[in-house]
């Protein structure tokens, strides 16, 4: 139980991390300044849908 509490923070801990870092590459690109290749590459794989599942059809939501 406290491994999974301290998993979630974390996961908090991370996701504000990324929403600041996010901020600022907003705020960069506001200015018309370009993000690196490693910004770019970065904000491609946070960008990713991991919790999307292939079903197949038909499909009762």
């Amino acid at each position: 139980a406290v491994q999974e509490q301290q998993l979630v923070l974390v996961g908090v801990i991370m996701d504000k991390l990324f929403t600041k870092e996010l901020d600022q590459w907003i705020e960069q690109l506001n200015k018309c300044k370009q993000l690196s290749k490693s910004q770019v590459k970065s904000l491609c794989e946070k960008a990713k849908e991991s919790n999307v599942q292939e079903v197949r059809c038909p499909v009762t939501v």
